[in-house]
């Protein structure tokens, strides 16, 4: 009888799941020309959302310069292992992008602003040392951009022990040696950089690997999304909540851009600014040890960084005696209220039950208010600690962990929902979300 009635209840579901063949009719001579159908498909719809958010998600990556093989792995299955290990993290800050695109928003705009600052002390000696530098620089440097390699024959790195010694300590260390700005800029006012980098904005366009035309596709496929949802509102025509998704994904991929105009992109290999035939002398480690400090202001945690290892895309310092400025905050509110705010568009939209409308409304909330709400927990926890003259350094940031951590997962809980939302909505439009516009007629990737 179970079996029955699974039988039964898997033929209905077959039986609610309706198509529709669209049959247009063909001209019965020679014609000129013959216009768009007035109408769209779901793989109409799904096609052309699926690679815009591709479009948002894969172009704007700048990602750091990635770990050097420096010889390892030789043979063909080292130059497949090298490939998709870069691929892997490519493909990997997508998926982060497509689930928080406001986090690659708040990143890029927090290396910026510290590039902003540093980029005004650089160029103060590079006029000094007859060199350009531009902002441009500074971002690369950032990246890991610029490094100092130490040559050690094979043997002498096998016989090294594994004591305490300075020399021991200084042979962990990554070979090659990736700095930051702040690594260049304590270097070179230390004299242990005699000058800096002879590098001009020529060579920096060729290191960077960005495709103008990738980059116009991108944006008109963006502007065309755009411009057929607008179409579609003024027309009064139903819009599915996947249009509105990437309108959001796309309002993020253009405050990108922007402030990544000046960032290389995909650099693959660094500049060597220093090299030496034996170990990295110990005054280079000192001066570069004096830099700038961990930051763990956006995750309310902080992460141990090596020294010298490549740069993680994730990583984020502070300038020792900058703390984190209001525009940024302001930024990072103001992209999350947006990403978040786009989706609550689609508070009337069509929805096949009640709870669904409910729980698209309380994730899109979420989404637009769970920074602000973080910002304001924390700045009230420090405003009363300075009232009534309590500093517990420890407790604090248990407290700010504990309110980002529980921020976060309320987070991920309503994006993740309301990235299934989008597409399962897809089988529930209304008819008039099937009327194609104008827009159609615009060249477009579908």
């Amino acid at each position: 009888m179970r079996s029955l009635a699974t039988a039964f209840n898997l033929l209905a579901f077959a039986n609610a799941y309706t198509t529709f063949e669209t049959i247009c009719s063909k001209p019965s001579d020679v014609v000129n020309y013959v216009s768009s159908a007035d109408n769209r498909s779901t793989l109409d719809i799904l096609w052309s959302c699926l690679l815009t958010i591709v479009a948002c998600t894969w172009s704007v990556q700048h990602l750091n310069v990635p770990e050097q093989r420096e010889g390892r792995d030789p043979g063909w299955m080292g130059d497949i292992k090298w490939a998709l290990k870069r691929s892997w993290t490519s493909t990997k800050w997508m998926m982060i992008t497509i689930i928080a695109p406001e986090y690659l928003f708040t990143k890029n705009w927090a290396d910026l602003s510290l590039a902003k600052i540093n980029t005004p002390k650089l160029q103060k000696l590079a006029v000094e040392d007859g060199v350009p530098w531009t902002l441009s620089h500074t971002l690369l440097a950032d990246m890991g951009g610029f490094v100092i390699r130490s040559y050690v024959p094979d043997r002498i790195k096998k016989s090294t022990n594994t004591s305490t010694s300075p020399n021991a300590a200084r042979s962990r260390y990554s070979n090659p040696f990736h700095l930051i700005a702040a690594d260049i800029l304590r270097l070179r006012e230390d004299k242990v950089l005699d000058r800096l980098p002879y590098i001009s904005e020529d060579e920096l366009n060729d290191k960077s690997k960005g495709d103008s035309f990738v980059r116009v596709i991108a944006i008109a496929q963006i502007s065309w999304m755009a411009v057929q949802i607008a179409a579609r509102g003024v027309k009064h025509l139903a819009i599915s909540q996947l249009e509105i998704g990437v309108l959001a994904f796309a309002a993020c991929a253009i405050l990108i851009y922007i402030i990544n105009w000046k960032k290389p992109k995909a650099v693959c290999t660094p500049f060597t600014v220093l090299q030496f035939e034996s170990e990295i002398p110990g005054n280079v480690i000192t001066s570069i040890g004096k830099k700038a400090k961990d930051n763990d202001f956006w995750l309310g945690f902080s992460e141990q960084y090596q020294r010298g290892s490549p740069i993680k895309n994730d990583y984020y310092y502070a300038i020792e005696g900058e703390d984190e400025s209001i525009e940024d905050i302001i930024a990072a509110i103001v992209v999350t209220m947006a990403f978040g705010g786009i989706h609550l568009a689609a508070w009337n939209f069509a929805f096949p039950t009640f709870i669904e409308q409910i729980m698209w409304r309380c994730s899109g909330l979420i989404c637009a208010t769970f920074f602000i709400v973080y910002t304001f927990i924390v700045s009230a926890r420090v405003v009363m600690e300075e009232l009534l003259g309590i500093e517990v350094k420890s407790r604090s940031k248990d407290f700010d962990a504990g309110v980002f951590v529980l921020a976060f997962v309320l987070y991920v809980v309503a994006r993740l929902f309301l990235f299934v939302e989008i597409f399962r909505l897809l089988c529930f439009l209304p008819p008039s979300a099937y009327i194609a516009t104008w827009a159609l007629n615009i060249p477009h990737i579908a």
